[in-house]
């Protein structure tokens, strides 16, 4: 920061006598505001002592040109000496008025008898409230008739970056420049406080967690503005004013913290691992920066810190174009948004840090760009979430419709099964009635998933542990076969397809145990189902406790071997042991689009 005084004293190297500010009561009335430079002059020193220097030596060995003076962020100290002449024959009531409500410490002295004498004092760290409500270092000065004063003003900071515009004006231009500058900050605040309002509840709609971010960093925002503008003083104590001023960086890390959150959720920054590795780099700079602010706010690295906040911001502008350049949506909302608060944000840093910036010109510039870049996402959010809540409300119309589907599917399989039982009821043939009771049980085991689902959501995966217990318990009551127990062991869930297929093969298998399996009922009879998913792979056991497993190539085993290796592409084999035992392996598969399922192969060959 030396660097840069000496740079800036280098610029204005011409000494120049100091002039008077000639003056009068009707000039301060018609131009409002007069800027005491350049007749004023400017001495930087390191001492930030209240007393002021001795007459006799130089205070001025540089001339301050330009309106204002910006010397960054540092702890130096500037003194400004200037003159001031009534060229009236009345006395003339002006306030001198610095334009910079964070400033630490400012005290105006004036010259009495060949001595300054300090008059009055301003600031943050002095801990006065104002009497008149106006957030920022000013003082009255009375002039009387044709008088020429010399004043001293010495101006120095370390919260905050060194900058100061000493203007003069009239109590009443005063008054109204100020309540405006107040007023317009109030609009502000009002907008944006709207706005972090409307994005927290959109928050509380979508359960998205980049809505949140986004709410906290405008938050955090806001409360560094308050901060920044020392607004924030009128809301809380005197005694808390010096803690605020240090826990700016705070606000500002966080700020930027919940930002780089935001970006990188609403971006979707994971699925470019290069480009996440950065985001999480910058997250851990930022939150071990956000920490030591909030631990050791006195001895914070402010510029480590400005560094840290423009890089942060222009990665986020940075990303946010190259994900809109490869046309994904979220990077537009972004890249358009974002870009009128990079505008600002880029501005206000340039400005305390001394260097070249639009703020010089365009003194608002930051508060527009940050209202515009939120209005714009809030819009481009709503027409989000509009198109969101219109695909959603599509999205349950086709989910009732295929649940009715669904239901009108169980209800038609039920009547054809009842339909041919009425048909063949005339026919007086054991072998029929057997034949027609295990085509009845085949269509209630895909019958009983299509109930399952208009129950629930078509599109959840079905719960095959309920499915296969209903299932041995219906094929159970239907053979009357109390001395059969089930032992089943399911964890696994699936997809309607896939269930319609496991359910015929349970049917088959346990069909076939109760024929072949168990033709004794004294004894304790068990058939064991494990049914176990490990990533993409299903592993089916059947097992009984039985006398055998009856014909290998009848019409019920060569189905289940049909449809494990047709349907399901996976293997079907015998296990070794006591009773029958079966063990059906096969991987899940996505059907395509629009694809029929194979016709089983039930040929005998």
């Amino acid at each position: 920061m030396r660097i840069t005084g000496v740079l800036l004293l280098f610029l204005f190297s011409m000494v120049l006598k100091a002039s008077p500010v000639e003056i009068s009561e009707a000039r301060l009335l018609a131009e409002g505001e007069i800027s005491l430079f350049p007749e004023a002059q400017l001495r930087l020193g390191e001492d930030p002592s209240p007393k002021a220097p001795e007459p006799s030596k130089p205070l001025a060995s540089e001339a301050v040109g330009g309106d204002r003076v910006n010397l960054g962020y540092g702890a130096q100290t500037a003194w400004v000496r200037f003159d001031l002449r009534n060229t009236s024959a009345s006395p003339v009531a002006a306030v001198l008025r610095l334009h910079n409500p964070t400033l630490d410490r400012v005290t105006l002295y004036a010259e009495r008898n060949g001595s300054y004498v300090p008059v009055a004092k301003s600031g943050i760290m002095t801990l006065r409230p104002y009497d008149d409500g106006i957030i920022e270092p000013h003082f009255a000065i009375d002039l009387p008739p044709r008088a020429l004063r010399r004043y001293l003003l010495q101006v120095h900071t370390e919260s905050s970056a060194l900058r100061f515009a000493p203007r003069l004006a009239s109590p009443s231009a005063f008054s109204r420049g100020a309540i405006r500058a107040q007023m317009f900050r109030s609009l502000f605040f009002g907008a944006m406080g709207a706005l972090i309002l409307y994005n927290f509840f959109i928050f509380l709609f979508t359960r998205e967690r980049a809505y949140l971010y986004y709410t906290l960093y405008h938050l955090f925002a806001v409360v560094n503005y308050l901060s920044y503008t020392s607004t924030i003083n009128d809301l809380i104590p005197p005694s808390l004013w010096k803690l605020d001023a240090y826990l700016a960086v705070f606000y500002q890390n966080a700020g930027m913290l919940f930002l780089l959150l935001f970006a990188r959720s609403f971006l979707d920054a994971g699925r470019h691992p290069k480009l996440d590795r950065i985001f999480r780099t910058l997250l851990a700079a930022t939150g071990l920066l956000a920490l030591w602010g909030l631990v050791h706010p006195s001895s914070f690295p402010i510029r480590l810190s400005m560094f840290l906040a423009l890089l942060s911001i222009g990665w986020v502008f940075a990303t946010a174009w190259y994900l809109a350049y490869l046309r994904e949506t979220n990077g537009k909302i972004l890249a358009l948004s974002w870009s009128f608060a990079t505008l600002g944000l880029v501005s206000l840093a340039f400005y305390d840090a001394g260097l070249p910036s639009l703020l010089n010109r365009f003194p608002n510039l930051y508060e527009w760009a940050v209202f515009a870049e939120a209005i714009l996402f809030s819009i481009a959010l709503s027409r989000r979430i509009s198109l969101t809540r219109r695909l959603a409300a599509a999205l349950e119309h086709n989910a009732f419709l295929l649940s009715e589907l669904n239901h009108r599917t169980k209800n038609n399989m039920q009547f054809l099964s009842s339909l041919y039982r009425m048909k063949l009821s005339d026919f007086d043939d054991p072998r029929l009635s057997e034949r027609l009771r295990e085509a009845e049980d085949a269509v209630w085991a895909i019958r009983s998933v299509h109930e399952m689902l208009y129950k629930k959501r078509p599109a959840s995966p079905v719960d095959l542990d309920a499915y296969v217990v209903r299932l041995a318990e219906r094929l159970k009551e239907g053979m009357n076969r109390p001395d059969v127990h089930f032992r089943i062991d399911v964890e696994a869930a699936c997809a309607p397809e896939e269930a319609v297929r496991i359910g015929t093969l349970l049917n088959e298998l346990i069909t076939n145990a109760f024929k072949h399996a168990f033709a004794s009922t004294d004894r304790r009879n068990v058939i064991e189902i494990t049914l176990k998913a490990s990533g993409e792979e299903r592993r089916l056991l059947f097992r009984d406790n039985g006398e055998g497993c009856g014909e290998e190539r009848g019409f019920g085993l060569l189905l289940v071997a049909s449809i494990v290796e047709k349907e399901l592409g996976g293997s079907f084999e015998k296990v070794r042991g006591e009773g029958c035992g079966y063990l059906i392996r096969w991987r899940r598969k996505t059907q395509s689009r629009g694809e029929s399922p194979p016709t089983p192969d039930l040929s005998p060959a």
